[in-house]
């Protein structure tokens, strides 16, 4: 059995022959409006072939190809349904869409729902004018997002009612029961969510990262894995950098620092500091409280030690977080309704969901991929050649830096050999002069003794006043002369 056979390829189409006995033992299941993978080589054609060719099975011979139609639809009302056959019956051709939408092609209510009047299609245009640059389309999202949330504001206020998935009962409709359909929600979904908060109405949506990457949602299920087992390095530094603790990189970073071997259980177990004790003993009271209280009853009591709800209640966007939270506290509820238990196995049942969505936007972005091949190999051969360019350019600058700084430190060489040569001439100079002056120093003692010594030969009396004076006056002059040496 092939599901989706609108969207096989002829290479495909050969293998499925090829290990069906030519198609005698092959059930292909398709319908050819769903087909969108034209531009990964699908072709519809091989499908509507099978469909136009082969009898219903009803007027097939005994062996022979037929077909089934599955006409029936479970999930909507005749309202719905006659609007999407009218909109199909008017575009859809074989000169458009190479299939004619006939009766066989029409979708028929298969599933009964009480009469309710107020229960109809409706088309509303919303009229502005030509939207040519960003600041129009702009203003027209925003026009239609207000629109909307207008509506749904009237519905709500004017009891609308519908049916209860429960007692199947009319009840008034509430805004969990409304749900916007859109495409490419990423680029108007802030003008939705904000139109629809400003009118006092709650609102949650799956943006870029999903349920699942909400950081409210994602540091729960961090918690719960490391509950079921602390020695995980990823979820375990997660919770600790949310809100819920606090730990500032710099302090997760000290942490390891001080403990580099091990897991970061062991660098949190062998710190000591206050902030760790206290996590850690709150750990050990929940990993003690999971062994005995239910899986509902310990996503309670998280939520209600951690103050979860709380912290994550006042951040930016609180209502759509807490309304997450409630989300994530049914999936614990749903899964022991469905018979399962313990935390390990509720843990696994998420990565498991995790890992099927991970697959799944891995199948989108391939075809993503496969639509752009030619522009990202160009952009890929740019990159490399600017790579190129980039390590050349560094390696010249590395080159010019390093004969730089060679050059400089044969100048500092240099200039310290100089200085050198400077100071060694100067103190031998310096050296040389000392020498002179004390030996003229000495000259001028001996010559002042001898001095002293004539004038005392010839009767005994001192020296005259003037001589004296003169004799000290050549003195002072000399050593004069000796200073400015």
């Amino acid at each position: 059995m092939v599901d989706e056979y609108q969207d096989t390829n002829e290479v495909q189409n050969c293998i499925f022959s090829a290990i069906s006995r030519e198609g005698k033992n092959l059930f292909t299941v398709g319908d050819v409006k769903q087909s969108i993978y034209r531009f990964r080589l699908a072709d519809p054609r091989i499908f509507l072939d099978h469909y136009l060719r082969y009898p219903h099975a009803a007027d097939a011979a005994e062996g022979e190809s037929a077909k089934l139609l599955l006409s029936k639809n479970f999930r909507s009302r005749d309202t719905v349904l006659d609007a999407a056959n009218f909109v199909f019956r008017n575009v859809l051709s074989r000169e458009m869409g190479e299939l004619d939408y006939g009766e066989d092609e029409s979708l028929h209510v298969g599933a009964s729902y009480p009469e309710n009047p107020d229960c109809c299609t409706e088309f509303h245009f919303v009229e502005m004018s030509a939207q040519e640059s960003d600041t129009e389309k702009l203003r027209a999202a925003r026009a239609e997002a207000s629109f909307v949330a207008d509506y749904i504001q009237r519905l709500i206020a004017g009891g609308f009612t519908v049916q209860d998935d429960k007692t199947h009962e009319p009840r008034a409709v509430r805004e969990e029961d409304i749900v916007i359909l859109m495409r490419s929600p990423r680029t108007r979904l802030a003008d939705y969510r904000r139109a629809l908060e400003s009118r006092g109405l709650h609102c949650a949506a799956e943006s870029d990262g999903g349920f699942y990457e909400t950081m409210e949602v994602a540091v729960t299920f961090a918690l719960l894995e490391i509950l079921d087992n602390p020695r995980q390095d990823v979820p375990l530094i997660s919770v600790l950098r949310s809100p819920l603790f606090g730990f500032t990189p710099d302090r997760l970073a000290e942490l390891r620092a001080k403990t580099p071997g091990g897991d970061f259980y062991d660098a949190l177990a062998a710190d000591g500091g206050e902030d760790s004790a206290r996590f850690l003993a709150l750990l050990r009271e929940l990993r003690e409280s999971a062994q005995t209280l239910t899986l509902t009853e310990l996503v309670a009591a998280l939520y209600e030690r951690c103050h979860i709800p709380a912290v994550f209640g006042a951040m930016r966007g609180g209502a759509a977080r807490r309304e997450n939270l409630r989300a994530f506290f049914s999936l614990a509820e749903e899964f022991e309704r469905g018979g399962g238990r313990g935390l390990f196995a509720f843990v696994r049942h998420l990565r498991e969901q995790l890992e099927s969505l991970s697959s799944r936007k891995e199948e989108i972005g391939d075809a993503i991929l496969s639509a752009k091949t030619v522009s990202q190999q160009i952009i890929s051969d740019a990159c490399v050649q600017s790579e190129k360019l980039l390590s050349d350019s560094r390696l010249k600058a590395k080159q010019i830096i390093a004969a730089a700084q060679e050059k400089k430190e044969h100048l500092l060489a240099e200039a310290a050999e100089r200085q050198e040569y400077c100071v060694r001439q100067a103190e031998k100079l310096y050296s040389g002069m000392r020498e002179r002056q004390l030996e003229s120093i000495e000259a001028l003692d001996d010559d002042w003794q001898n001095f002293l010594c004539g004038l005392m030969d010839s009767d005994g009396s001192g020296p005259s006043e003037e001589d004296l004076s003169a004799k000290v006056g050549a003195i002072a002059r000399e050593l004069a002369e000796i200073d400015d040496e």
